[in-house]
């Protein structure tokens, strides 16, 4: 969350939600300080990005964090500007300078990193961290491709998000994919086993940071998943259904049903439990931010 309404933003977050989700506080020097560090109490602590957070504020969170294995969420390099900025300011490039503040822990999210260098990703590698790439909002703000090859040649692992552009996460893969391949100039740049290897990781991640293991239709894992509706147009069998998820069901993913922890959620397109009207909420929001009806 990087609202303006701080403290208890995530509870309100959580009570609308309908799966249990990793949440944080975008922490920077915009908000007060302390108000954020005391709302990050869930599994992941905020950070906006280091040319909105002082020395002295990457300080203060240093000590709270302190003997503590709570991973940070953090947006790194998004544009060359960030790391401009760090090298004009602190005479060092970002992700260094996370890490001179004990920062980068096992598990934290490095959002974005198109501009990091290779002793950055080596850190980022170091330290057991992840990178979550947003491919359609980078192609939207149009700063640059990510490089994919320097995240292989560390073996970094990669998460996909939309960086608010949208929630259609089926589809950030497809555009990762693509764009992992423009940066690497080669159409066989990224093989398809690869993606499924980054997906499959995505969802080890949320089981070990948020200690609720899903991903696979076994005993000991929740029963969240999904039925969709697939006619597939060529023969379908054990070897390429791969092939068929991710440029059949991906390029228009719209689950039939959803289960959540065994609840159906979702049942043939409608929802089985009763939704909240926001709608004058929506409305007063659009309004105080100038939007025009």
């Amino acid at each position: 969350n990087a609202s303006g309404q701080i403290e208890g933003s995530l509870d309100a977050l959580k009570e609308g939600l309908l799966l249990p989700a990793a949440l944080c506080f975008e922490t920077s020097d915009r908000f007060d300080v302390s108000s954020c560090i005391k709302e990050n109490t869930e599994s992941l602590f905020g950070l906006h990005a280091s040319l909105s957070l002082a020395n002295e504020t990457l300080e203060k969170i240093s000590n709270h964090l302190s003997g503590t294995n709570q991973p940070i969420h953090i947006h790194v390099a998004e544009s060359q500007e960030d790391e401009d900025d760090s090298l004009r300011q602190y005479s060092k490039r970002v992700v260094h300078r996370f890490n001179d503040y004990s920062l980068l822990r096992k598990n934290s999210i490095l959002a974005h990193c198109v501009h990091i260098d290779d002793s950055e990703a080596k850190i980022i590698a170091d330290k057991q961290c992840f990178i979550a790439l947003n491919p359609t909002s980078n192609m939207n703000n149009a700063v640059g491709t990510f490089n994919y090859s320097l995240f292989k040649k560390h073996h970094i692992g990669l998460l996909v998000g939309t960086d608010g552009l949208g929630s259609n996460i089926a589809k950030a893969w497809q555009n990762l994919y693509y764009a992992g391949k423009q940066s690497m100039r080669q159409p066989d740049g990224i093989p398809l086993g690869d993606m499924l290897n980054h997906i499959t990781k995505s969802y080890e991640y949320y089981s070990n940071v948020m200690k609720r293991p899903v991903g696979q239709i076994k005993a000991g894992y929740m029963s969240d998943f999904v039925i969709l509706d697939y006619t597939p147009p060529t023969p379908l069998n054990k070897d390429n259904v791969f092939g068929h998820v991710f440029y059949g069901v991906f390029d228009r993913f719209r689950p039939e049903s959803v289960f959540v922890s065994g609840e159906q959620l979702i049942n043939h397109y409608a929802p089985t439990f009763q939704r909240k009207n926001y709608q004058k909420q929506v409305i007063n929001l659009w309004n105080r931010i100038g939007g025009i009806l």
